[in-house]
């Protein structure tokens, strides 16, 4: 916060987003919304970096004021990722690098989605943006990629913080296949104690049948 960086005996570095309605291109009424909007697109994420906090380097990075700060991307009221473009798009500042999606764009395709694939295969689609239930927009190379910038800066503010890492993902596996281990191993005990019940009862079962016919056979052949 402001009010600890103030505090803090040695340096500290402050970087505040403060939108500006002329200058930006909004209306004034919406100076709170376009900030919060600028977090939750990850445009201007919020961290927070205490030196005297406990723990190491990585547990003193705070993302806390993010939405989803273990996801790539928060996600608006219709379920779909909100990106830096989905923030740039409410100013018209940035309004050169929005079109209409022309005959001759190659297939359009979500800038979430876009940023996911690789240099090839992204020659082959158009990044775009949906404004509305079925109309998209055309976002320029410059917009997607800073886009991509953004995207990559997050990233690693999540690796930092320790939200998302390169082992995260074998870490969960390993820890899914132990449990499944762990569980098969338990159905495998209760099949043998099962089992081994079931063949008790069966010879008991056997032995009972048995002298109770050796019983009848005695009876039959008068000897009792």
């Amino acid at each position: 916060t402001l009010d600890g960086a103030l505090g803090f005996a040695g340096p500290a570095l402050v970087r505040i987003h403060t939108p500006s309605p002329s200058r930006h291109g909004y209306p004034s009424r919406h100076t709170l919304e376009q900030a919060r909007l600028a977090i939750r697109c990850r445009a201007f994420p919020l961290f927070r970096y205490d030196p005297e906090g406990e723990g190491v380097f990585g547990s003193r990075i705070t993302l806390e004021g993010n939405p989803d700060p273990g996801a790539d991307w928060a996600l608006d009221e219709q379920g779909r990722p909100l990106t830096p473009a989905a923030w740039a798009c409410t100013e018209t500042r940035f309004a050169g690098h929005f079109a209409p999606i022309a005959e001759e764009d190659a297939e359009p395709l979500a800038i979430d989605q876009w940023l996911g694939l690789d240099a090839r295969a992204r020659e082959r689609k158009t990044p775009a943006l949906e404004v509305g239930e079925s109309e998209s927009t055309r976002i320029s190379p410059a917009l997607a990629r800073c886009c991509e910038s953004l995207a990559h800066a997050w990233q690693t503010l999540q690796e930092l913080s320790g939200h998302v890492t390169p082992f995260t993902g074998r870490v969960n596996r390993e820890a899914e296949q132990r449990v499944a281990d762990e569980h098969q191993a338990e159905l495998d005990r209760l099949q043998a104690e099962h089992a081994a019940r079931l063949e008790e009862l069966q010879q008991g079962l056997q032995g009972e049948i048995a002298g109770q016919i050796r019983e009848r056979l005695l009876v039959l052949a008068g000897y009792k």
